[in-house]
C-alpha cells in the first residue's frame, strides 16, 4: 500500500512539472509571436504613414483642384476642407488601397484615407494584408481617423481649418498581444504650398499658360495663351 501511493505521488508529481513546464513553453511562444505581430504591425503603420504623405494635404489642394483654379496655390487655411467634410465623398468607389495606391487614383488627399462615422457607407476597419517569406501572410485591420488641430502638438481637434492635420492609424490583429489586440500610431502633416506647387507642376493636370503658382494667366485649360 505505501508504494502504491508513492507511485501515485511520484505520478501526480511528474504530470504537474509536464503541465507546468508545457504552459511556460507555451507562454514563451505567444510572447515570440506577439512581438513578431507588433513589428509587422509598426512595420505597416510606417507603409501607410508613407501612403499618406503622398497624397495633398486637403482636396483643395490637389492637382486636380489646382488646375480648377487656375493654378492658384490655397494659401491661407479658409481656402481648405470643412473640417467637418471627409473625403469619402472624392475618394472614389474602390476607397483608397493603403498598399498599393496606384490601384485607387482617386484616392489623392489626405481626408480620403479618414473614416467618417457620419458617412453611411464608410468604412470603419479595411482589411490589410501583410506578406512574409516563405508564401505567409499576417492578417490585420486598419482603421485611419483626420481631423485639424492647432499645432502639431495638440490631439484635441480645432474648430475651425488650420494648416495642420492629426492622424490617428490604428491597427488591430487577432494575433496581437495586446488586450484588445490593437496598436496605435499618429503623426500630424502640416501644410507645405511648395510640395502642392510642386505636385502639381508633375502633374498631368499642369497647364503651362498659366502664370505659375500665384495663379496670374486666368482663363481655362482649353483656352490659347497670350501672344
Amino acid at each position: 500500500m505505501p508504494q502504491t501511493l508513492l507511485a501515485l505521488l511520484a505520478l501526480v508529481l511528474a504530470s504537474f512539472l509536464t503541465f507546468n513546464q508545457q504552459r511556460l513553453t507555451m507562454r514563451s511562444h505567444q510572447n515570440l509571436v506577439s512581438d513578431e505581430v507588433e513589428l509587422a504591425a509598426a512595420g505597416l503603420a510606417s507603409e501607410i504613414v508613407a501612403f499618406i504623405d503622398g497624397r495633398s494635404f486637403d482636396e483643395n489642394t490637389t492637382p486636380s483642384a489646382i488646375r480648377d483654379r487656375n493654378g492658384s496655390i490655397p494659401d491661407d487655411p479658409s481656402q481648405f476642407s470643412d473640417g467637418n467634410t471627409a473625403g469619402g465623398t472624392d475618394r472614389g468607389d474602390d476607397d483608397c488601397n493603403l498598399l498599393f495606391p496606384a490601384l485607387t487614383p482617386d484616392c489623392d488627399d489626405v481626408d480620403d484615407v479618414s473614416w467618417d462615422a457620419d458617412e453611411e457607407d464608410s468604412i470603419e476597419w479595411r482589411a490589410v494584408q501583410v506578406d512574409l517569406s516563405h508564401g505567409r501572410s499576417l492578417p490585420f485591420e486598419v482603421r485611419t481617423q483626420v481631423y485639424y488641430v492647432d499645432n502639431p502638438n495638440s490631439m484635441v481637434e480645432a474648430d475651425e481649418p488650420t494648416r495642420h492635420k492629426r492622424i490617428l492609424i490604428d491597427i488591430r490583429s487577432p494575433y496581437a498581444g495586446t488586450d484588445e489586440g490593437l496598436y496605435r500610431a499618429t503623426r500630424v502633416v502640416s501644410y507645405d504650398p511648395v510640395k502642392a506647387e510642386m505636385d502639381y507642376e508633375n502633374s498631368e493636370y499642369y497647364d503651362p499658360t498659366y502664370g505659375g503658382g500665384d495663379g496670374e494667366g486666368g482663363g481655362t485649360t482649353s483656352e490659347e495663351p497670350s501672344p
